[in-house]
């Protein structure tokens, strides 16, 4: 009996060791996957804001050709120039208006789950009393019926059983003794066995961490440049006229607010 149970332990520990392996393979191959993913769309959405920019590109110098031609439709652009920006500006509006709504939706619907889920626990908390207290007296029944059985039969039962318990207790304790010694080495050997898994785990992890910030880091920095290359042609444009530099990007905890408003100037 002794001999099969480290086996099986042992079979239990390698097919463990198995599943554990299964797992950060497949978690390694979606990781990198989703990686692979990721780049494809930025690289996507790069060629999009590229041949925007282009067909932006085409359209405002067919448009500046008409103005130099026609000095008289100043006027008419200008006017539309300004219908458009107030369209922005009513769709910037609606859209904060609707988060707005959103953020109070959310805290009227979290209250009210928090009311909820306290009601539900007041009649839980009032049903477990209600049954633990007739447990309660239930139990101090049934205590002083078998008091009064015992009494009676215990004394008879003790002597029986005292000579029968003694020489049981002689066996269980060598036996037990015999089995506590074997327990002991096999917990020994299943905490080494557990801490080199976990030295193992910690150090895939401290790996993957640092691989997937690398490609994060690499693809904010390719951001940066093509924001960068916008905001120059941008520049460029204008002929003769001198644009003021575009302000420096606001950090929030850290980070620029940069790309967050090229991309929604490219989205208006």
């Amino acid at each position: 009996m002794d001999t099969n149970k480290p086996k099986s332990n042992d079979h239990e520990l390698i097919r463990l060791g198995e599943q554990m392996d299964r797992w950060c393979s497949d978690l390694k191959r979606n990781v990198l996957a989703e990686f692979e993913q990721a780049q494809i769309r930025s690289r996507e959405e790069q060629k999009a804001a590229t041949l925007q920019e282009i067909n932006d590109l085409v359209s405002q110098n067919r448009l500046l050709q008409s103005q130099i031609n026609r000095i008289n439709g100043l006027l008419t652009t200008y006017q539309l120039s300004i219908n458009k920006k107030d369209e922005i500006i009513q769709r910037l509006t609606k859209s904060l208006q609707k988060q707005k709504d959103r953020i109070g939706l959310a805290r009227s619907f979290s209250m009210w789950r928090g009311q909820h889920n306290d009601e539900k626990r007041e009649i839980f908390t009032s049903t477990l009393a209600v049954k633990h207290y007739n447990y309660k007296l239930k139990r101090k029944a049934l205590q002083k019926w078998f008091g009064i059985i015992q009494n009676k039969w215990r004394e008879r039962v003790q002597r029986a059983c005292q000579v029968r318990a003694e020489e049981v207790c002689q066996k269980l304790k060598a036996s037990h003794t015999k089995e506590i010694k074997t327990f002991e080495k096999l917990l020994e050997e299943r905490e080494e066995e557990l801490s080199r898994l976990y030295k193992e785990r910690d150090s895939f992890e401290e790996n993957l961490k640092k691989a997937f910030m690398r490609g994060v880091c690499a693809l904010n920095k390719e951001a940066m440049t093509m924001f960068n290359k916008e905001q120059l042609g941008d520049c460029g444009y204008h002929g003769n006229q001198t644009v003021p530099p575009p302000p420096p990007p606001v950090k929030e905890g850290g980070k620029s607010r940069e790309p967050k408003v090229m991309i929604e100037k490219h989205l208006h």
